[in-house]
């Protein structure tokens, strides 16, 4: 997965949000759900292609 320039650029991007949510006081655990979410339904739908 960390080869894959799709994956990088998405950590890229999430580090951004993570800091944006930071800066605007959004609650984490709520950010980290969101994210673990996100990261599952991506890689749900990369096995089922």
């Amino acid at each position: 997965m960390e080869d894959n320039p799709v994956f990088a650029k998405l950590h890229i991007r999430w580090n951004k949000i993570l800091q944006i949510a930071e800066d605007l006081h959004f609650q984490k655990p709520m950010v980290s759900l969101l994210y673990v979410l996100c990261q599952y339904v991506l890689v749900s739908h990369k096995i089922s292609n």
